[in-house]
């Protein structure tokens, strides 16, 4: 019988092997925490946890199906990696283009960050909803007559009442539900990657890092010099009515120059690109508009994609080595954004 797998990668190995420096012994790789620790690991032993994605059976049994099904990509990712450093432009293929998109995908969705925000998102909802049933006892006692099976005596109103009311209690989620609702955003999100174009830029020297949020969307804008540090120009809670599984998407970031809205944009957002660090020299970029296969950047334009990708909401960040001088901040955004602009201009042909 074949042991199970409950050590689970969200981050493959494959990937983190091309942040961290190889040994005799052992790869190097450190990861620094969101409060600025730095300590040694190694790729095997980063990006995941126990049963993250195991199928849970109606007996409670578990399952590392689906972790062998998505362990099976790692050869051809780091195939992948190596041919995009050989030709300098992404997979022409639809099928291998497809795999890479699918990849990040996942590695934009299925990470604690988000499944987290979904698990917060749906335990405001569910008290919302019982606040609404409770807003008075001829409410709360018309849902539970719907509910309650034929001579089952509900709670009296006031007790329950108080309970909601106490918010001493913690609500749990199955997690079958919440693991079907990250892979189907990955999907959605997926298919958004799909419609964007994409470039590989190579960076003066290996200076990109990576992190537990790999896959990450931007600001191709910032707010109007009126609106900057006046907070966001829209709560993503607003879209709950219409939207209740895109809302957990919009990650809050470590943003503090007030130059761009608190919440990171969705990934179909207009006004937006996508980065995705592959190597320390190598990056994704995404975007609506037309953009050249290859190109090289600056130290600066580098250093605006570290900025984001280690304050999108992930809990590490990860390099080749330790860095004692954190050289990424915000004041680097608009190196990134610029040279968007820049290709965006250049590219386009408007016609009259």
């Amino acid at each position: 019988m074949n042991k199970r797998v409950k050590k689970q990668h969200y981050i493959s190995r494959t990937y983190l092997q091309e942040f961290s420096t190889p040994s005799k012994s052992k790869d190097l790789l450190w990861v620094r925490d969101n409060r600025g620790r730095w300590r040694p690991s190694r790729p095997e032993n980063e990006g995941f946890e126990n049963d993250f994605q195991s199928l849970i059976d109606e007996n409670g049994n578990k399952s590392d199906e689906l972790e062998s099904y998505f362990a099976s990509y790692e050869g051809e990712f780091k195939m992948m990696l190596r041919q995009i450093e050989k030709t300098q432009r992404v997979p022409q293929g639809p099928e291998q283009l497809g795999t890479l998109l699918s990849i990040m995908g996942l590695f934009a969705i299925r990470v604690p960050t988000v499944r987290e925000n979904f698990k917060r998102f749906a335990t405001a909802g569910m008290k919302k909803t019982m606040g609404l049933i409770l807003q008075d006892e001829h409410t709360y006692k018309a849902h539970m007559k719907k509910v309650c099976d034929p001579g089952e005596e509900p709670v009296p109103y006031q007790q329950m009442l108080a309970f909601h009311q106490s918010d001493a209690f913690t609500l749990k989620h199955n997690p079958m539900w919440v693991l079907e609702t990250i892979l189907k955003n990955a999907a959605t999100v997926t298919d958004l990657l799909h419609l964007r174009n994409w470039m590989v830029v190579e960076a003066p020297a290996p200076l990109l890092i990576t992190s537990s949020k790999p896959v990450n969307p931007f600001w191709t804008i910032s707010l109007p010099p009126h609106e900057q540090g006046k907070g966001p120009l829209f709560y993503p809670e607003s879209l709950a009515n219409t939207h209740p599984t895109i809302v957990p998407l919009y990650s809050h970031y470590n943003e503090v120059s007030g130059r761009f809205p608190v919440v990171l944009p969705g990934f179909g957002i207009p006004t937006s690109m996508v980065v995705f660090p592959l190597t320390p020299s190598l990056a994704l970029i995404g975007s609506w508009s037309p953009l050249p296969l290859y190109a090289k950047i600056d130290y600066c334009t580098a250093q605006a994609i570290n900025w984001v990708t280690a304050n999108s909401g992930a809990d590490y960040v990860y390099s080749p080595q330790k860095l004692f001088s954190i050289p990424w901040n915000s004041n680097l955004a608009p190196y990134l954004q610029d040279y968007h602009n820049q290709l965006g201009s250049r590219l386009i042909a408007f016609k009259p």
